[in-house]
């Protein structure tokens, strides 16, 4: 999904260049129908006769690991919704590569270093990426470069690549093995509510402030999961602690 983010903004922009936004229209609308030659081939997994744990139940095994997940999701929502925004009110154009640098540390950060979380535990490696995204937050706000936004857009890729399944990690370990996938869509719900808020409510902060206002907001928003991250760590089940 972010290898699209790194790719999709610079190609949109080359083929916005050549055929204008009816283009950027036919390649939106064709490439959904290919995923479905894709997935034809793929199996069904059969039911199971499980008893599951309610919905209301797991929602609140995972609040506190989901928590965590909507503050740092602030930084990746500040990003998709600001970046270009921020570039032209400074004039610097190619704002598609700072989405291309986030993505591009996204994946690198998952490729190598994607095992940490089951490794070290989620909260650990939540609490130390959170700072990193937050770090990447604020090279952006006091940008004097368009070099310096792409360094803050990768730092934030690379922080929250790692917060986002660090945060899971713990959501996951506090709910029964049979609730486990419930468990997890719970859990990244919290994301959709924190891009759903964070579009709004620091578009007003743009609107009052100018919009490299966002990013500290940004940053303030992604640190404070530290506290979650230290919570989870504080209160970890038995038999999760890693040394």
């Amino acid at each position: 999904m972010y290898g699209a983010y790194a790719v999709g903004a610079p190609l949109g922009v080359a083929i916005n260049d050549q055929q204008g936004f009816a283009g950027i229209s036919v390649v939106a609308a064709v490439l959904p129908i290919i995923s479905l030659a894709v997935i034809a081939n793929l199996r069904a997994l059969p039911p199971t006769a499980n008893r599951r744990t309610p919905f209301y139940k797991v929602l609140g095994l995972v609040w506190g690991a989901g928590l965590g997940l909507a503050l740092s999701s602030v930084g990746f929502g500040v990003i998709t919704a600001f970046i270009a925004l921020m570039f032209a009110s400074h004039d610097w154009g190619n704002a598609s590569l700072a989405f291309t640098a986030f993505g591009l540390a996204f994946i690198g950060a998952r490729l190598f270093f994607g095992h940490l979380p089951d490794k070290l535990g989620g909260a650990r490696v939540a609490l130390v990426c959170v700072l990193i995204e937050a770090l990447g937050q604020l090279l952006i706000w006091g940008a004097p470069t368009p070099v310096i936004a792409y360094v803050g857009a990768a730092l934030t890729g690379f922080g929250y690549s790692l917060a986002f399944p660090g945060f899971g990690v713990e959501a996951v370990r506090r709910t029964p093995p049979q609730s486990r996938g419930i468990a997890m869509g719970a859990y990244v719900a919290f994301l959709d509510i924190s891009l759903g808020i964070t579009g709004p409510v620091l578009g007003a902060v743009a609107g009052a402030w100018g919009v490299d206002a966002v990013y500290l907001v940004g940053a303030i928003a992604v640190a404070s999961s530290v506290l979650v991250a230290v919570r989870l760590l504080i209160s970890a089940p038995k038999g999760t602690q890693h040394v």
